[in-house]
């Protein structure tokens, strides 16, 4: 794998847990802006989202150029699961997935990084250019939640 991919993939997660530390932890589920979702909501959704990564890496490892379906998280019910756990157990999880992520994508051979899925909106894409476009999914996540926290719930350090 990449050296850059493999970096972001170690780095972006704990970026984010970073910017949570001067979170008020009684402020994450808030939802300062009517029918958005709140922090809690976010880290659910990326959380849940990295089981989503890592089922579609398998099944375009099986090979037949999969197509696979947009993911919504408001049609699945597991992402609901996950709004339901509290904030801290949700990051722990994360955190034990990030990891399974980074040794999958670290023991992949070349050729393996060069197998196709089809995205319906994106066409073609390769292993590295899912985990690409997994990482910019998240970054979006990650913004969202930097916007939220300066705008309504950092604390006084």
């Amino acid at each position: 794998m990449d050296e850059f991919l493999k970096n972001n993939l170690n780095t972006q997660l704990a970026f984010l847990l970073r910017q949570l530390v001067s979170v008020d932890k009684t402020c994450l589920k808030k939802h300062p802006i009517p029918q958005k979702w709140s922090i809690h909501e976010h880290l659910a959704h990326l959380g849940r989202y990295q089981e989503i990564f890592l089922v579609r890496i398998a099944v375009i490892l099986k090979g037949k150029t999969p197509y696979l379906e947009r993911y919504k998280a408001d049609d699945d019910p597991i992402f609901h699961d996950w709004c339901n756990r509290n904030s801290r157990a949700i990051i722990e999880k994360a955190i034990l997935d990030r990891q399974t992520i980074i040794d999958l994508m670290t023991d992949l051979s070349k050729m393996q990084l060069t197998q196709i899925g089809v995205h319906p909106k994106l066409g073609r894409m390769n292993v590295e250019d899912w985990t690409n476009f997994f990482l910019l999914h998240e970054a979006h996540h990650i913004y969202a939640i930097f916007g939220l926290k300066h705008r309504f719930y950092i604390t006084e350090n």
